[in-house]
């Protein structure tokens, strides 16, 4: 999946906040801000039918078993067969801080599928499934995140 980042890009602000020996302070508000985002990107939607057995289907006029998904499994086949696919999509979610110069945090997460469950690759079925679109998540929370930030910001300089 393509990472999504929270860059805070104030190089004036980052150098009275070197000289006042804050910045890790400042680096501490970003990583609580990019560990706030990952916490809503854990959950997981709802179960649904296709989390369940005796999903059916027509075909040529008959009634066809479908298959179905287990969360921390994977998929089981109509006939029974169960696929370990699952790579715990939940826990692979990650934030790491940027390098310097730049104060910033990047979220992830390397399940070789979630690009396509949570990511820009998106697929309609997930998104109708309630599954939450990391980017989505970043702009629907960025006032509050960058409130969290400049909030910390205020306080080191008072």
């Amino acid at each position: 999946m393509s990472d999504i980042e929270m860059r805070f890009n104030a190089d004036a602000l980052i150098k009275k906040l070197e000289s006042m020996g804050q910045v890790a302070r400042l680096r501490d508000a970003v990583q609580a801000a990019a560990l706030d985002l990952v916490d809503k990107l854990v959950k997981y939607p709802p179960s649904g039918p296709w989390n369940s057995p005796g999903r059916t289907r027509m075909v040529g006029g008959h009634v066809r078993k479908m298959g179905y998904y287990i969360r921390g499994t994977g998929y089981v086949s109509a006939s029974g067969k169960v696929y370990r696919t699952s790579e715990t999509l939940n826990r692979r979610w990650t934030s790491k801080m940027l390098g310097a110069p730049d104060i910033g945090a990047e979220i992830g997460n390397n399940a070789s599928y979630a690009k396509y469950v949570q990511g820009d690759e998106q697929a309609y079925f997930h998104k109708d499934r309630g599954w939450s679109n990391a980017r989505q998540v970043l702009d629907d929370n960025r006032d509050r995140l960058m409130a969290f930030i400049v909030t910390a910001v205020q306080r080191m300089v008072e």
